[in-house]
Formats: C-alpha cells, sequence, structure tokens
C-alpha cells in the first residue's frame, strides 16, 4: 500500500480535468493526499471537499499558506506529504 500526494489551487482557472487525474491517482494508490490553501479566492475548498467526500482514499488538507508566498507550492506539497500515512 502506499500514497500519492498532490496539491491543487486555482482549479477553476484549469483547463483540465482534474477529477479524471485525481480518480486516476486512485485507480494507483491506496491513498491520494490533496494539499489546497483556504485562501484560495475561488471555490477550491469547496470543490475538493465535494470530491472527497465519502471516498476514504482521499485525503484533503486545507491550508493557510497565502498564493503570494514564494516557496506557496512547495509548502502546499509538503503539507500533503505530512499527511501521509502509507510509503509514497
Amino acid at each position: 500500500m502506499f500514497s500519492i500526494y498532490t496539491s491543487l489551487y486555482k482549479i477553476s482557472n484549469n483547463l483540465f480535468d482534474w477529477k479524471k487525474r485525481l480518480n486516476q491517482f486512485a485507480e494507483f494508490a491506496n491513498e491520494v493526499v490533496i494539499a489546497t490553501t483556504s485562501l484560495d479566492n475561488d471555490v477550491t475548498v469547496k470543490e475538493l471537499e465535494s470530491f472527497t467526500h465519502n471516498s476514504p482514499e482521499f485525503k484533503l488538507v486545507v491550508t493557510d499558506i497565502p498564493l503570494t508566498d514564494y516557496a506557496f507550492d512547495g509548502k502546499l506539497k509538503d503539507a500533503a506529504l505530512q499527511q501521509c500515512t502509507q510509503d509514497f
């Protein structure tokens, strides 16, 4: 058993099928840990909460890391990594 960790933010601005990608991760791993920020001014947290609700293979990590932080993406990925409970 192992985990995949990732980050998602500003999903309303992205032109890719993030739900499909996360489901593909779940086909490959037992746990998919997704980090996002509550400081994102779009629907990301609500969309991810809705998507991961009642899906035990997904774990959502909501942080307060500002989008203006120069190390934002790395900090977000680290927050997801820290919540992994399986090998990655």
